[in-house]
């Protein structure tokens, strides 16, 4: 089969999102918001960089500034000519007491409305708008860490804290409520997933 440019793939059990027409970030992303993302790792109208795609940001923070806006480029130019984002769907559930305290408890200290800026919208995160919930349970379980001795976005993981039943139920949540987006299928089976151990 055809590799399509930019179609994006799978790496040690995460899913990267396409950044050619097949995108299903609520906003595209442009040149300078490439480069934020390659340079620091958070972009925040997409997100922060997780799994394989964290030790390739800590290598471009050690190249030259001017190396890591060339590649930004020419990403940029394979990309196709940016169109109208994907309108965000309504809320197709009410949001549940349980899933709001999840909410709260887990995520509202540093996304919550109240919570300090610099942080990435999870209305616009692609994560949250990518059409499976594999990186998203992924997310949830390990969280973000930077690699030792390193500075870079930091998110606990919850696979201690919450029960698979709990994390489908913020999942649920997350997608439906603040990204406003369809519900997800078969989010049990990506979170039995998420909790094994990467085997590719």
């Amino acid at each position: 089969m055809k590799h399509v440019a930019l179609s994006g793939g799978q790496a040690d059990g995460w899913d990267a999102p396409a950044l050619n027409q097949a995108s299903t970030a609520p906003e595209p992303w442009t040149e300078a918001r490439l480069f934020l993302y390659l340079r620091t790792g958070v972009e925040d109208r997409h997100g922060a960089a997780a799994g394989p795609m964290a030790p390739v940001i800590a290598e471009l923070s050690r190249v030259p500034e001017a190396d890591v806006q060339a590649i930004a480029i020419y990403i940029a130019s394979l990309m196709p000519a940016a169109s109208a984002s994907p309108a965000a769907q309504p809320a197709v559930r009410p949001v549940t007491a349980d899933a709001a305290i999840l909410f709260a408890g887990a995520c509202g200290a540093c996304h919550g409305p109240d919570a300090p800026g610099g942080r990435v919208s999870l209305a616009l995160s692609t994560t949250l708008a990518a059409p499976e919930p594999n990186d998203a349970a992924r997310l949830l379980l390990v969280g973000l860490q930077p690699p030792a001795g390193q500075s870079g976005p930091f998110m606990p993981g919850f696979a201690e804290a919450l029960t698979d039943t709990q994390l489908a139920e913020l999942l649920r949540y997350l997608r439906e409520d603040i990204a406003g987006r369809p519900a997800w299928t078969d989010l049990d089976d990506a979170i039995r997933r998420a909790r094994q151990p990467a085997t590719e």
